[in-house]
């Protein structure tokens, strides 16, 4: 059986920014502790949930928002150690928080450090200020400096750091900088991210009113092929689609393990308002408004699992989109690739019985290329498959 991952979501944040359509809330500081008491809740209502249905245990645990580290110490310890009746965490449990530069200092860290939180993403964007105000973000790229430093200090060896191309009026050469920046703080590992335009943000309207201009496509996919060369000439592996990793002391290659779970369509727990989860075949998504999700958890109801007073929705997946689902997003992993064992273990056919047709079309194309790794075959995108990776993607949907 697999391990299972929870994802915890903390929807507050101190200003939201521009381009932003998470599912975040600014000016709701006195909520902190209500929440979390209701995330705390709901996760009794996933209780033994790895005893009942055979899970091997908890893998990962993800605190993303918003911004998890507005949340004092002592209510991430409550969620953590609360999260204990869902099942045992294994011994190379992986804890990630998200950290915005400029929320947390040293004193803060060594406290998340302690509780057993060993790994950050800090949202660090760009190290340009211009850009930094574009995206509305409050932070100074020192504060990134400086938020890297003090982890360090107080004992992190696993941290991501991510940033945005793309924007309006950005250039090649001032996207260049953000990534020499970032790479000068040595983090294990990077996501990098095209700015998205988004329906029903402030960067929406004010691409609309013409105050920028709408993000150049083929000058972003010019920054992401810099990316990818520029990464590799200095010792990141390009492990997934907008993620990369260096080894550590040991030689292992220090991925998002929590993130794999998504790419290999393996279980998980969505945990807080607006949280996804995908758990016994079912999908499932929580009421978004956080006011609204306390109360749900306060006021309780008799359901059944995948289900919780704060479900908003649930969604059965049958074998054949879990099939799909499981294709191309593992098809995401660029070094691992889909497995062939791993499919044929699930699903009980191999995915050639199912997907011959589709496969063999992009192979010809050039797209997807079959590889073997340790006697196991693998369906890979190829160098180029990855540029147009969209278009793979659309054959199994």
């Amino acid at each position: 059986m697999d391990d299972l991952s929870i994802y915890i979501h903390i929807p507050f944040c101190t200003r939201r920014c521009g381009y932003c359509d998470f599912n975040t809330y600014a000016g709701l500081d006195h909520l902190f502790a209500e929440y979390v008491d209701a995330v705390c809740s709901e996760i009794d209502y996933f209780s033994n949930v790895c005893e009942e249905f055979g899970y091997t245990g908890i893998g990962s645990i993800y605190f993303g928002g918003g911004t998890p580290s507005l949340l004092p110490p002592h209510l991430l310890a409550k969620i953590l150690e609360s999260s204990t009746q869902i099942g045992d965490f294994l011994g190379d449990l992986e804890v990630t928080m998200e950290v915005n530069p400029g929320t947390v200092d040293r004193d803060y860290l060594s406290a998340v450090y302690a509780m057993g939180i060993k790994r950050l993403s800090i949202g660090v964007q760009s190290a340009r200020q211009n850009e930094l105000k574009l995206l509305d973000r409050l932070h100074g790229y020192e504060h990134a400096v400086g938020v890297v430093a003090d982890a360090r200090q107080v004992g992190f060896e696993n941290i991501s750091l991510d940033l945005i191309y793309g924007l309006p009026d950005q250039e090649v050469e001032q996207w260049a900088e953000s990534l020499i920046a970032a790479m000068s703080l040595e983090p294990e590992h990077l996501s990098l991210y095209a700015l998205s335009v988004e329906p029903g943000t402030p960067l929406e309207a004010k691409v609309n009113q013409n105050i920028y201009p709408k993000p150049d496509e083929d000058l972003t996919a010019e920054m992401y092929e810099y990316a990818v060369d520029m990464l590799a000439k200095n010792g990141f592996t390009h492990y997934e689609i907008s993620n990369w990793a260096r080894k550590n002391a040991d030689g292992e290659l220090l991925v998002s393990n929590h993130n794999r779970q998504y790419w290999l369509n393996n279980p998980y727990l969505g945990i807080g308002a607006g949280a996804h989860g995908f758990v016994g075949g079912f999908r499932t998504m929580n009421e978004r408004f956080p006011q609204k999700y306390i109360q749900m958890l306060k006021d309780g109801t008799n359901v059944q699992f995948p289900r919780t007073p704060a479900t908003d929705d649930v969604e059965e997946i049958d074998s054949y989109r879990e099939m799909q689902e499981t294709i191309f997003m593992g098809l995401r992993l660029l070094e691992e690739g889909v497995s062939e064992k791993r499919f044929d273990r699930r699903f009980g056919v191999s995915y050639w019985d199912v997907f011959a047709s589709e496969f063999q079309g992009l192979i010809d194309k050039g797209l997807l290329v079959v590889d073997q790794v340790n006697g196991d075959e693998r369906i890979k995108m190829s160098p180029n498959g990855v540029f147009i990776s969209n278009q793979i993607f659309v054959e199994f949907v």
